[in-house]
């Protein structure tokens, strides 16, 4: 039985604590798992309560540019993977990409998950530029595996470095596909912790720029705060914010996705959306920027690529005329390709995890 560490810092309901608890409710009685995360479990909670994985804490963690707090991580996490011999340690975000594939030792095969490269278009450009140096020290003088997203992102290391090892293994639906049928209570739903990188100031340009009695829905962490609200009334006209709704962060998310006409990704950045994957199983439309998992997630399929430097009432016309075309989802047999599926996703991990 393999002994894994996964390192998973956020322990939210968003995409990669949800990817990361995948792994350990399928892999569990496999193997002998350990996790690294912070705060109090969050969405962990739960599996090591029931023991299907062993929580090692090394400090308060969070994301952080302090030298002296990186510092301090990396001999804590040192001393764990020092006194700990792990067949595979699974490293996930940008901090501990970096930290998990610097500090190692030879016992221990190193995994990184790249859910989005942290340099791609979109991030500021002096930051952008230091992470792509920094990437490519990483990726030459280290022999890690990886798994990227995307075919766009494995083209984009592959430039950095031709003799990485790379393999693309897609996001999944949790949801097999299911009927399409039913009263739409929403024209667009978007899934999306309000954060920076998710551009809700672009979301809420578009929608001010829809016609008055479009219904959105917003789901996600922090999308319910003061800080949203204040941003929807500086963005949107007062008669049109009482069409828009704010619940924050759910666990079942199928119920929202019956109930809505299409679902909307404005992110400046974005590895390959799980919600997209899974709007796409209920058969919503996908109106997606040009991030590196869109051309994939839009093939086969309707919707529209959103140009982040487009006027928004060029996109939302867009929009509201993909909006009043018809689309037959149910017609569509493989609304969730093999690419995209749990089983698909779980055979190409075994080969880690087992």
């Amino acid at each position: 039985m393999k002994k894994i560490l996964i390192i998973c810092i956020p322990n939210d309901s968003s995409g990669v604590p949800i990817y990361t608890k995948h792994l350990i409710d399928t892999f569990h009685s496999k193997s002998e798992l350990f996790i690294i995360t912070s705060g109090n479990g969050g969405i962990f909670k739960e599996d090591i309560a029931k023991q299907k994985v062993k929580r090692i804490e090394i400090g308060q963690l969070e994301n952080t540019t302090s030298p002296i707090s990186l510092a301090k991580y990396c001999i804590n996490y040192y001393k764990v993977i020092s006194s700990n011999k792990f067949d595979l340690i699974h490293t996930q975000g940008a901090m501990f990409g970096v930290i998990g594939r610097l500090v190692t030792n030879k016992r221990s095969k190193v995994l990184h998950t790249y859910h989005g490269l942290p340099f791609e278009a979109g991030v500021p450009l002096f930051r952008r530029l230091c992470l792509i140096i920094l990437e490519k020290i990483i990726l030459t003088i280290t022999k890690h595996a990886s798994i990227v997203l995307s075919k766009k992102n494995k083209k984009t290391l592959k430039r950095l470095s031709s003799r990485s090892q790379i393999e693309v293994i897609y996001n999944f639906s949790r949801f097999s596909p299911a009927k399409c049928v039913g009263k739409k209570e929403f024209d667009l739903i978007s899934v999306a912790g309000f954060r920076l990188q998710k551009n809700h100031k672009l979301l809420f340009k578009i929608f001010n720029s829809l016609p008055t009695g479009t219904k959105l829905l917003c789901l996600g962490p922090g999308i319910d705060s003061y800080e949203a609200m204040q941003m929807i009334e500086s963005l949107v006209e007062k008669p049109k914010r009482q069409h828009i709704t704010m619940l924050g962060p759910r666990k079942k998310l199928d119920v929202f996705f019956l109930k809505s006409k299409a679902f909307i990704q404005t992110s400046h950045y974005e590895g390959l959306s799980l919600a997209a994957i899974e709007a796409r199983a209920y058969g919503l439309k996908l109106f997606l920027t040009d991030t590196s998992g869109t051309e994939e997630l839009l093939e086969g399929w309707d919707g529209l690529v959103i140009n982040e430097n487009e006027n928004e009432n060029e996109i939302a016309l867009r929009i509201r005329k993909s909006l009043n075309d018809y689309f037959d989802a149910s017609s569509i047999n493989d609304r969730i390709p093999q690419r995209f599926r749990v089983k698909t996703f779980n055979d190409q991990m075994r080969k880690y995890y087992e």
